[in-house]
């Protein structure tokens, strides 16, 4: 009876195997190759998750370009693929049993590998616009993904403008975004899409109004009609509470914009009209001294109100160093304690002090002394000017003015 049983399941999996197969490997559909490797393996390396032995990404691109517009038919069926009811109900009685193992690589996966790669193609692929224009129009789930394939595509894909145009009112925040930055990438017609750029600048969601920041800076002058806004929308952003780790600080880089669109404009700062801004800043020190570490923080961190001036750039400065017994640290590697070094001066364009402590190890054959031997000092400045961000920033001519500093020092205590 088992005998017949098994031979009944064998026959259920074979022909569960024979319908997977089919299901997912439809015949007639050629696929390009690169070096003897099929193009669907290549686009493995772009699956970052993926545990399983892939390509390199930076093959699996070079692979793509090579491969070239041949890809494109391949790639917008992978882009189209969506597994069955069926298929995966297939795949989970295949995956009952441990006769005959088959390997199935999820449509979403295909997914992610065809978009990466219509993306890397950039312009290369305009011959894929109409379709994913179809697609786009008949496929909500896929609009996001394929706003990015657009939008790396460039000016040829200016036919998907009404289909952007129409996303970039979407009740869902991630889709405006996506379509609001592929209407930059694409950066055409900018007697109708500004005007849409600009209202997204008003926009709830701070992707949406960054990605619209973003598209403006593609049309460069041609965005020239959008300058009051962008001058209207620096102080709004500004009134924000800036908070460590905030990776949106949009009202910078409006400022890199405008000066981009209109040099004039922007150098138009007045320092006398001056907007409200709420920022974080430390209120005390905290210094912990063990045998083997000293640990320093910051005792709290507390909104405090400033008013910064019209088109001006906010930044900090922060200095900090060390004191053994009254004295600076000794600089020479012999003399040093600390695995990690302490005392540097750091100056940016966002007013994060760190909320963070900073731990120093003691160095193996140096002996700590006792805690109240330590003292730490820090000196903090919220500023604002009219000298543009760049590397190596001197932000102390021109009009520069500090809104607010304090000197902190604090002896290391035991535990």
């Amino acid at each position: 009876m088992r005998t017949r049983s098994r031979i009944a399941f064998a026959i259920l999996v074979l022909a569960a195997v024979g319908g997977l197969v089919r299901a997912v490997f439809k015949p007639g559909e050629p696929e390009p190759a690169f070096q003897g490797t099929p193009l669907s393996v290549w686009l493995t390396g772009f699956d970052e998750r993926s545990t399983e032995p892939r390509p390199d990404f930076r093959a699996a691109r070079e692979a793509v370009r090579q491969i070239g517009t041949n890809a494109i038919p391949a790639l917008l069926r992978m882009l189209r693929a969506k597994d069955s009811a069926l298929t995966l109900k297939l795949i989970s009685l295949v995956g009952k049993q441990q006769i005959i193992k088959i390997h199935h690589v999820p449509a979403s996966t295909r997914n992610v590998g065809a978009a990466a790669a219509l993306e890397t193609l950039g312009a290369a692929a305009q011959d894929a616009v109409p379709q994913l224009i179809e697609m786009f129009d008949h496929m909500p789930s896929r609009q996001s993904e394929i706003a990015l394939i657009l939008s790396c595509i460039g000016p040829p894909a200016k036919g998907a403008i009404p289909s952007l145009l129409r996303a970039a009112s979407n009740t869902n925040s991630s889709l405006r975004s996506n379509a609001v930055f592929a209407l930059g990438g694409i950066h055409s017609e900018p007697e109708t899409v500004v005007p849409v750029l600009i209202k997204a600048m008003r926009d709830p969601s701070d992707s949406v109004r960054y990605s619209a920041v973003t598209a403006l800076l593609a049309f460069g002058t041609n965005a020239s009609p959008a300058v009051p806004a962008l001058i209207e929308l620096i102080p709004r952003e500004r009134e924000r509470t800036i908070t460590p780790g905030q990776h949106l600080i949009i009202y910078a880089w409006a400022e890199h914009v405008l000066k981009q669109i209109d040099s004039e404009a922007a150098a138009r700062a007045n320092p006398s009209i001056r907007h409200p801004l709420t920022v974080r800043i430390p209120t005390g020190l905290r210094v912990i001294g063990t045998d083997d570490a000293l640990t320093i923080g910051w005792a709290s961190l507390q909104e405090t109100n400033l008013t910064v001036g019209t088109n001006m750039v906010l930044g900090s400065t922060m200095e900090r160093q060390i004191l053994r017994n009254g004295v600076p640290e000794k600089s020479a590697e012999s003399e040093y304690e600390f695995n990690e070094w302490f005392g540097d001066r750091s100056t940016g364009t966002a007013v994060d002090f760190g909320s963070s402590d900073t731990v120093l190890h003691r160095k193996d054959g140096h002996a700590l002394l006792s805690a109240s031997a330590y003292s730490v000092e820090y000196r903090c400045v919220v500023f604002e000017t009219d000298i543009p961000p760049q590397h190596f920033w001197q932000p102390t001519g021109g009009k520069y003015r500090v809104l607010w500093e304090h000197n902190f020092k604090e002896t290391a205590k035991g535990e």
